[in-house]
C-alpha cells in the first residue's frame, strides 16, 4: 500500500466512525512526513502543559527563576473525574516550584500548572516559544478555564446535553460557543506545529540542551501513557502477540494430533468452529458493551470463563502423540483376509 492509498484508508476509518482527526508522522532523520490536515489549528487542552515546561525550564536554566523556591498552592477541591494531584487537594500545601513542573508534566495537574502559569503569564510562555523559533502554537489562558465549561452545570444525568453542545456547537471557520473549543479564544496548535516542539526537545536546535533534556526527562515520567509516552502499550502488545502466538501453535499442533487419531481429515472443520467461537466471542463483547461494563470487567470475566472452559474440558485432551497410521495398513489386513501374503510385495 502507498503513501497515498494508506492515507486515502485512514481518512476512510474516520469518517466511517463520524469522527475527524488530524495528524502528522516525521522520520527525524530523514524529514519525510505524511499527515492528515496537519496544519489545522485545534484547541490544545492539556497540551499547553508541555509549552509550559519548556518555558519554565527555560526561565530556570537562565537564573531567572528557582527551582527551589517553596510556593503556597491553594487547593483545586475538584470532585468530578478526571483531575490529578493539587487540583484534588483540599487544603493548602506548601510545595517548590521543582515539584509543581513534575506535577503539571507528569501527572497532568491542573493546578500544578496553574501555579507555574502564576510565575510564567501565557503571553510570557508564548514569547520564549518566539524566541526558541516555535510558531504555531498560541497560548492565551491557564488551566482553571478548562473547568469552566456547560459540563459543569449539568447534573450527571443530563451530562448528554453539554456533550451534544460540544460536537454540533462549531464553526467552519473553527470557532465554537464552548470557547474552551474556539480555536480564536483558546489555547491552540496543529499538528505540525506539535512535531516542530516536539522535534526541538529531540535534536539539536535553539532549545539550549539543558532545558530540552529536563523536558525530555519529565514526558518520559509521565504517568498517562497514552498522552505522550506509549512504551507500556507497546509491552503491553509484545506480551499479548506472544501469548497469542503460542495459544495458535499449542492448538494446532493438538489438533494435527487429533486429525492423526482420526485418520481422516478434520483440519477445516477445527478452523471453521475456531471462527464460529470468534463471531460469538464478538456478539458478548457487543453485549457487555451495550450494559455499560468497562473493558476491565469485560475482559476479567472472560478471563474467568475461559479458565473454567479450559479445566473442564482439559481431562479430555491427548496425552501423547496419536500413532501415525503405518502405510500398507489396509493392504496387509487385505492379505491377510485372504490367507496369504500379499503377491505384490517385495521379495527379500
Amino acid at each position: 500500500m502507498n503513501t497515498e492509498a494508506l492515507l486515502s484508508d485512514m481518512r476512510g476509518q474516520l469518517r466511517d466512525g463520524g469522527l475527524r482527526g488530524c495528524l502528522l508522522v516525521r522520520d527525524l532523520h530523514t524529514g519525510e512526513e505524511l499527515g492528515i490536515d496537519p496544519d489545522t489549528q485545534l484547541p490544545a487542552a492539556s497540551l499547553v502543559k508541555v509549552p509550559l515546561a519548556l518555558a519554565t525550564a527555560e526561565r530556570i536554566r537562565r537564573g531567572e527563576l528557582d527551582g527551589a523556591t517553596m510556593l503556597d498552592v491553594q487547593p483545586g477541591r475538584i470532585t468530578t473525574p478526571g483531575p490529578t494531584g493539587l487540583s484534588r487537594f483540599r487544603h493548602p500545601t506548601r510545595i517548590a516550584i521543582d515539584d509543581l513542573l513534575y506535577l503539571s508534566t507528569c501527572i497532568s495537574d491542573g493546578t500544578a500548572a496553574d501555579a507555574l502559569f502564576d510565575l510564567t503569564p501565557p503571553a510570557r510562555v508564548a514569547d520564549i516559544l518566539h524566541e526558541l523559533g516555535l510558531r504555531g502554537l498560541t497560548v492565551r489562558h491557564g488551566m482553571l478555564e478548562l473547568t469552566d465549561t456547560p459540563v459543569e452545570r449539568f447534573d450527571a444525568a443530563e451530562a448528554h446535553f453539554a456533550h451534544s453542545l460540544a460536537i454540533d456547537a462549531g464553526t467552519s471557520g473553527r470557532g465554537h460557543r464552548v470557547p474552551q473549543l474556539d480555536t480564536t479564544r483558546a489555547n491552540s496548535g496543529s499538528a505540525r506545529a506539535y512535531v516542530e516542539l516536539l522535534q526541538a526537545l529531540w535534536t539539536p536546535s535553539a532549545i539550549h540542551p539543558e532545558a530540552a533534556e529536563r523536558v525530555r526527562g519529565l514526558m518520559a515520567h509521565n504517568m498517562l501513557r497514552h498522552r505522550l509516552t506509549p512504551d507500556s502499550l507497546a509491552v503491553a502488545l509484545l506480551v499479548f502477540g506472544f501469548g497469542n502466538g503460542c495459544l495458535d501453535v499449542s492448538m494446532n499442533t493438538h489438533a494435527v494430533q487429533v486429525e492423526r487419531g482420526y485418520e481422516r481429515p478434520v483440519m477445516s472443520a477445527f478452523h471453521a468452529f475456531f471462527s464460529v467461537g470468534g463471531v460469538l466471542a464478538a456478539l458478548v463483547g457487543a453485549r457487555t458493551l451495550s450494559w455499560d461494563w468497562s473493558a476491565a470487567l469485560t475482559l476479567t470475566s472472560v478471563s474467568v470463563f475461559g479458565l473454567a472452559v479450559t479445566g473442564l474440558f482439559a481431562p479430555a485432551l491427548l496425552r501423547r502423540s496419536a500413532p501415525r497410521p503405518r502405510a500398507g495398513r489396509r493392504r496387509s489386513t487385505a492379505s491377510e483376509a485372504g490367507g496369504g501374503p500379499d503377491p505384490r510385495a517385495r521379495r527379500p
